[in-house]
């Protein structure tokens, strides 16, 4: 009878132990791993398939619009891990219609490691068909651009523009307030450029003020870019600085008040005859485009000019007029004599005007000189002859003795 007690104990002692709440708690993190990796496998294959949508396509398309101040229409969107992001048929205006664009392709491949450490980097390719701006033509062209630490590095591209060639190489720098776009080295970014009356108007009256209010503008320029340094938002402009050379050939205006002045001064007759502005360097600095010489040959005849003009349209230049004081006209290729006469010009781009008063002083001046070299002249005879005069007649009673 006593033998049953222990059995019993001996039967308790050998149930199998609970588990711990440990190995309870490993097992739950085991598979909140699985089910997370299940969630992140999911979701990459899950983003691109939701960009590629309507859905997305309906919201991207909205926020760059708002973005951008502008209409964005594009026809597909697609994107891959492998392949990045490819957007086609782009069509893009601004608000005020002053931009619009026709991209056929734009191709971004992200450094999706960049992304995760909070660093964006990314190349791009961009196919672009036409574009427009301030009434300027851009031919087709590709454009191969990278973004990394918040500067887009753009690679050198040429593109027909206004029946020539736009050629520019440059980089953008985001972490600047603005930020600025400027150009890395060297070069030539308008060759063979034809002008009209909109580029006319729009840029070269702030070049020479012959250009202001003038019509049926055409010829030939060439802008060669030393250093250009442009920032990208508004009010900014006096922070806008460039050092080149511009030459402009071959150009014929039919109005423009300033070149009217000119002419009618020196007597000369345009008709038939070309402009040529000559290879003259200029600095773009704090709102002001300044040059010391800036020769422009009106058929035979050169006229030159020197000084600044503000981009707040403010002049303070003087004009060389191609006749002198002595009233003889400057050939091209000819020794000029005498001094040619310069004028100061007043007003604004807008409305320049010679300063004909000071050519009235000046001529005033040269007749006073004249008359005054006269008259000293004429003192200097008397007092030479009343001195000769003494001397022979002191010689003759001298020899009479």
């Amino acid at each position: 009878m006593t033998a049953k007690p222990m059995q019993a104990e001996e039967k308790k002692e050998v149930r199998p132990p609970k588990k711990s709440s440990f190995k309870k708690v490993v097992k739950l993190l085991k598979l909140l791993f699985v089910i997370l990796l299940i969630l992140v496998v999911s979701a990459f294959f899950l983003i691109p398939k939701f960009v590629s949508s309507q859905t997305a396509h309906k919201i991207i398309s909205k926020h760059l619009s708002e973005s951008v101040d502008g209409k964005i229409i594009f026809g597909n969107l697609s994107m891959s891990w492998l392949n990045g992001i490819e957007i086609t048929d782009i069509n893009f205006s601004d608000n005020s219609s002053q931009i619009s664009a026709q991209i056929k392709e734009v191709k971004i491949n992200p450094d999706y490691r960049s992304i995760i450490s909070g660093k964006l980097s990314f190349a791009a390719k961009i196919a672009l068909e036409k574009a427009i701006y301030d009434g300027l033509d851009f031919g087709q062209t590709q454009i191969n651009a990278q973004f990394e630490n918040k500067i887009l590095n753009v690679s050198p591209f040429s593109t027909a523009f206004e029946g020539g060639q736009l050629n520019f190489a440059g980089q953008v720098n985001f972490a600047n307030q603005p930020a600025v776009l400027k150009i890395t080295k060297p070069i030539q970014i308008m060759q063979n450029i034809k002008i009209d009356d909109e580029t006319t108007d729009r840029f070269l009256a702030y070049i020479n003020p012959i250009f202001a209010n003038a019509v049926n503008v055409s010829g030939i320029l060439n802008f060669n870019c030393k250093k250009l340094t442009l920032p990208l938002s508004q009010g900014y402009e006096n922070q806008i600085e460039a050092i080149g050379t511009i030459s402009i050939e071959q150009i014929q205006l039919q109005t423009s008040g300033l070149l009217n002045q000119i002419l009618s001064l020196a007597g000369i007759d345009m008709q038939g005859q070309y402009i040529t502005i000559h290879p003259t360097k200029f600095v773009l600095h704090n709102g002001f485009l300044s040059y010391e010489d800036m020769q422009m040959d009106i058929g035979n005849n050169p006229v030159n000019f020197r000084g600044t003009i503000g981009l707040d349209k403010s002049l303070d230049m003087i004009v060389i007029l191609p006749y002198t004081s002595a009233g003889r006209t400057a050939r091209i290729g000819q020794e000029t004599i005498g001094e040619r006469i310069s004028l100061p010009l007043k007003g604004t781009i807008d409305k320049p005007e010679l300063d004909l008063d000071k050519l009235l002083e000046k001529q005033l001046n040269q007749l006073l000189k004249k008359e005054i070299d006269k008259q000293v002249e004429k003192y200097i005879e008397e007092q030479i002859e009343g001195q000769i005069g003494e001397i022979l007649s002191d010689a003759i009673d001298e020899l009479f003795k």
